[in-house]
């Protein structure tokens, strides 16, 4: 048989594609339609995003803090007002500043020298119309004939003159007084004059001026100061009027 005798098959070209027409093709692409629809019904669905971590530097700069604020001792301090509860274990309120007014009952010096000790007893009465309680050390300062603030220091204790009765819960009514034995130390090298006493009540934030008697404010400036107390005694010293004596 010769090669021209046999059939020929149909000779296929790469690259053709077995084109449908008619209602054929359009049988066929309702067919692919539903499979595709089949397959995407039954993918899994994608995985779900991870939550976010918040980096451990900003989580803790989110974190709220509730350690209280910074302090005494940062930027410019609050104003703080006096305490406006009553005294530990009693209903009595604190003492402030605006219901007492502070004053002196006595002047002590060691000797007649520049250079000895000078003492006053400070005294603070309540001038209110209720009762209020006071407990602990006050506090002090001294001013210059200016009122400008000298430098200063406190020390709680014992002074030259007195015994300190240690703190002790006061109740002050009306009209009633406490006191305390204030001892300015000798002036040294580096004298400092004072013309006045800053006193502030225990616990309290506001202080009131006494007048220092002439004489009576030149010292270091280290400042020696009983605890307030109903009755001060003083077993040494002599008393200091005007502090010019010859």
């Amino acid at each position: 048989m010769n090669t021209s005798d046999r059939p020929q098959e149909p000779q296929r070209s790469a690259g053709r594609h077995l084109a449908l027409r008619g209602p054929t093709a359009a049988a066929a692409a309702v067919v692919l339609a539903a499979l595709a629809s089949a397959c995407a019904s039954h993918a899994p669905p994608p995985p779900a995003a991870a939550p976010a971590t918040a980096h451990p530097a900003a989580a803790a700069a989110a974190k709220p803090d509730s350690s209280g604020p910074a302090p005494a001792n940062s930027t410019a301090p609050a104003i703080v007002t006096a305490p406006a509860g009553p005294a530990p274990g009693t209903g009595v309120p604190r003492c402030d500043q605006r219901q007492l007014t502070a004053g002196t009952s006595a002047y002590q010096a060691q000797n007649r020298a520049d250079t000895g000790q000078r003492g006053i007893t400070i005294t603070l009465t309540n001038t209110g119309s209720t009762s209020c309680s006071l407990h602990g050390y006050p506090g002090l300062g001294l001013e210059g004939t200016a009122h400008h603030v000298l430098p200063s220091h406190t020390h709680w204790g014992p002074t030259y003159f007195a015994h300190d009765p240690g703190p002790r819960l006061i109740v002050l009514s009306p009209g009633q007084t406490a006191s305390a034995n204030v001892a300015l130390s000798p002036a040294g090298q580096h004298p400092l004059l004072a013309a006045y006493l800053q006193v502030t009540p225990p616990n309290d934030y506001r202080h009131a001026t006494i007048m220092l008697s002439y004489g009576t404010g030149i010292t270091s400036g280290n400042l020696h100061v009983t605890a307030m107390a109903l009755h001060t005694t003083t077993y040494r010293g002599y008393p200091l009027t005007c502090g010019c004596e010859p």
